[in-house]
Formats: C-alpha cells, structure tokens, sequence
C-alpha cells in the first residue's frame, strides 16, 4: 500500500528568498514564468529591479549569485554595508547633497575593489608590482601620493633655531599626519602637515585602479538591496536622496563604454520608487528604459487556476522536492491537492483574496496551513480555514513591517488600530468618521481622518468597493487595491471602504 503524504512533507517555498536559496536545489527551485533573469542578464541597460516588498527581487539577486560562472563574481551588499562605509570614510555624520552622491560613487567603487581583491587573493596579497596589490595597498590607507596632501604652511618670525619631525596617527588610523617644523630663513619658522585625503578626493584614483585591476575575460557584478531600510536623519540629507544618488551613480557606470565587463544592480520597492517620482522628475526614463518589474498579479489571463503564476509556482516547488509527485503534472497535483473550494471561492481566489498577489503571500498562507494540520493530505476547505488563525497575525505584522518606510511608527499604528475599531468589513467615509470623532484621544497622531484613509489604502489595508450594474440587470461589486496595476494610486473618499481579507481574522471579523 503506498504510504500517504502529509502536509508536513510538503515543501512549498520560504517565505525569505534569502534563506531558500541555501536549498541544495536551489537553482532548480527557481520559478521565473516571466523570464525576468534573462531580462536582467541581457545587457547593462538593465540593471533596475522593481517589485512590491515579497514579490521576490532578492529571490532574483540569490539566483544571478548562484548561476555565476567561472570568471563571473557576484556580490550582494545591503544597507549595512553602506553604513559602515559612511562611517568609515566620513569625519562627519552630516550628509549634505553634495556628499550624498560623492559618498554613493565611492560605495559602489569600494565595493567592486573588494570583489576584486577576493577574487585574486594571491595577487592582491603577494605579487606586489601586480595591479591587484597595488588596489589592495590603496584600500589598506597604505603611505601613497595619491593619498596624502599639504595641507597647510605657516611662517612666523622667531629667533629659534631647530628642526624637528614628528609623526603622528590618529586612533582610527584614518588621519595619518607628517607635520615638520623647520626653519627657511634666519628668524622665520614654518610648519607642513600632510594628512590622508578626504574620500572624494579619492575617487578618480580609486576608479582607475579598480578599473585597471579587473580582468579583460573577468565579469563582476554589485547588486545593492535594502536601501528602503537605511534610517532617515533629521539633520541631513536622507534615505530618498541616498537612493536617488545610488540610481545615478549606477545607471552613470552601467551605460558608459568601458573596456570591462561591470554592472551594477539596484533592487528596489515599486512604491518607494512612486513616491521618489513626485520628488525627482527625471526618474521616469530610467524606470522605462532600465527596470525589470517584478508583478504576478495577472488574474484575467489564466484561464486554469494551476497555470496562474503564483499557484504554478506553488506545484513547481512541490514537484522539485517531492519524488512523489515529480511527474504529475500541475493540472492533476492541484486537483489532488486543492481539491474543493473554501466558502464558495477556488483555492486561487481565496489565496488571492488573503494576499498582495505575491508569492510571500502564497508561501506564508500554505505554510501556516501546514503548521496548523501538518498531518492533513491536502488543502481542503477545512485546513485553508483553519490556516486565517496563523495568518492573519503574520499578514498584520508583515504590513507593520513594510510600513516602516513611511516612518512614524506610532501614525502608522494608530491608522491600523482604528481600522479595527471599525468592526465592519465595508464602510463608509462617514462611519469611519464617527469611529474617530468618539475615540479621538486614542489617535493623537491621527490629524485628519482623510490622511489616515489615504495611507491605510496605500499600504493596502483597505480598498474601495463599488457595484456597477451588469447587463443582465444585476449589480456587481468590484474592487480597487492600490497594489494592482488596474486601480487607481490613490483613494477615492467618495466611494465604500473594504478591509482586506488578512486582517479581518486580526481584528475578529
């Protein structure tokens, strides 16, 4: 008799792109249905990937890095990174407009010289009069022309006659000076001091021996993710600015002609990219021209719910880990595995329905799924209910998480607490009104009940609902998200408000 395959066996993704790609499997894990890979591979223009927060933009980086060649080097660097390269090269916190760009070139190139010099580890290490060793020295704050200047001479009238050279080295070993006091003339005294160059003066040195050092058969590869999660400073020039420059910067060195094989990707939140547009007029040629979008929400083109994208992707995964099934095809392991429908909806639907259309979402829900029946042989209706109770928390702090880019925690908490005090799955503006008006002093963040409307539809809390009447006499409800490429950006207050069906469980709808 064969033996029955539980839930629990099942493996259906991780919900960290990062931490799947350690799968042993991994590159056969991949799902790419719109072959955005080789979208991104195909030439330097591309080098901008956009997608909401889940959609899989590290899941792609994690893939470039695993397909990686003999002579083709890949590294992925995120917000730490960058931090610690601020603080390592600047003498001051404050980041002024002029830096911000200057401070995102030297990033970049730092972290090309690095892969570099980890590429040839002999060179950069033992063969001095190699170009390798000399990038490494320069990095090191080796003793360099280019990397000390005079900075300054006095003359004085003294009757001392002495000569004298002192060196000294700051803690940090970042402000290396020479100072040598001497004398020119009888009666007149002066002093030189020679300190370490600030970084952008040493950017054009650092970009020829970086550029110099790379193989002419060799093919490197920076891949900058996370830049939403570098923190805002009040007092000088921030993350939005940050990221504009590091868009620049890249697209500056991906569309040049050069002798080398070098691109620079840049991985970043579609919605964070919208706000930056309003700011900075030029950033739509390079999302035309220069992105790779990352978007499953293709509802009306799939006539079979296992050829959807994302539930394809949910029975690839499975097929690739399980001998099992290895050989079904996704036509017959869905109908085994989603075998009925859950409150009058398809499987599809009903995942859709609880999500962002993204395959964290799928992932997420599938897996809470397991958890709380691990030893079920399916998703029938009865697991896929009792899977809201898990969800529904995770969906409501995974909203709390990708919110945080807004900042104001505390506004954005308050939005979400009001929300649940609604207690209605439809409402209109007027309701929603009363509910403030009567616990107003819960909210002190909350200035204007519109402002909170706004934002909790642009994080996808809520959506409009409207009925438009059919042909055939009946009134149907559609739906708006702001999430979905056929919805507006922005509410309409005018019209009915939903809660989306990932909270509703949250707040004990």
């Amino acid at each position: 008799m064969e033996e029955r395959t539980c839930l629990k066996d099942l493996f259906i993704g991780k919900t960290d792109g990062a931490v799947e790609s350690k799968e042993d499997n991994f590159q056969e894990l991949f799902y790419d249905p719109f072959n955005k890979y080789k979208e991104l591979m195909s030439g330097k223009e591309k080098f901008l990937v956009l997608g909401f927060k889940g959609t899989g933009k590290t899941y792609l980086a994690k893939y470039v890095e695993a397909m990686a060649k003999r002579g083709q080097y890949v590294n992925i660097v995120g917000e730490n990174d960058f931090i610690l390269c601020k603080l390592n090269v600047m003498s001051q916190e404050k980041l002024d407009e002029e830096l911000a760009n200057a401070l995102c070139k030297w990033f970049l190139l730092d972290r090309l010289a690095r892969l570099v010099i980890e590429s040839r580890p002999i060179r950069a290490k033992w063969i001095p009069f190699s170009k390798t060793y000399s990038l490494n020295k320069f990095l090191k704050y080796f003793e360099s022309d280019d990397i000390f200047k005079q900075v300054k001479m006095i003359a004085e009238s003294t009757k001392e006659m002495k000569t004298q050279c002192e060196t000294s080295l700051d803690k940090n070993k970042k402000n290396r000076k020479y100072s040598i006091l001497g004398t020119k003339n009888k009666g007149e005294k002066y002093s030189v001091e020679n300190v370490r160059k600030e970084f952008f003066e040493l950017i054009q040195p650092l970009e020829q021996k970086v550029f110099k050092a790379i193989g002419k058969r060799d093919s490197y590869t920076i891949i900058v993710d996370d830049l939403d999660e570098i923190k805002n400073n009040e007092e000088s020039v921030g993350r939005d600015e940050v990221i504009i420059n590091m868009l620049k910067v890249a697209r500056e060195y991906n569309l040049k002609k050069m002798p080398i094989d070098l691109k620079y990707v840049i991985l970043l939140r579609t919605e964070i990219l919208d706000d930056l547009q309003v700011k900075y007029s030029n950033l739509n040629k390079t999302i035309t021209s220069c992105s790779v979008e990352l978007y499953w929400l293709f509802d009306s083109t799939y006539s079979e719910p296992y050829n959807h994208p994302l539930m394809s992707m949910i029975l690839h995964k499975i097929k690739k880990k399980s001998q099992k099934y290895s050989n079904y095809s996704n036509k017959e392991l869905y109908e085994l595995l989603f075998p009925e429908s859950i409150d009058n909806k398809k499987p599809l639907d009903y995942l859709l329905d609880y999500g962002f259309g993204r395959p964290r979402d799928f992932v997420t829900f599938l897996d809470c799924a397991q958890k709380m029946c691990p030893d079920q042989g399916c998703f029938n209706a009865h697991v896929m209910k009792e899977a809201r109770k898990k969800y529904s928390p995770c969906f409501y702090e995974e909203l709390l998480n990708q919110s945080a880019y807004y900042g104001n925690p505390e506004f954005v908490t308050q939005c979400l607490q009001l929300l649940s005090s609604v207690k209605k799955a439809s409402f209109t503006h007027a309701y929603f009104e009363a509910i403030y008006n009567e616990g107003k002093d819960n909210y002190p963040c909350i200035k204007s009940v519109d402002d909170a409307l706004k934002f909790l539809y642009k994080i996808g809390a809520i959506g409009n609902s409207w009925k438009v009447l059919q042909g055939n006499g009946i009134k149907k409800t559609h739906f708006g998200w702001a999430y979905k490429k056929d919805a507006m950006n922005d509410v309409d207050l005018s019209k009915r408000f939903t809660i989306h069906y990932g909270l509703r469980k949250k707040f004990s709808m």
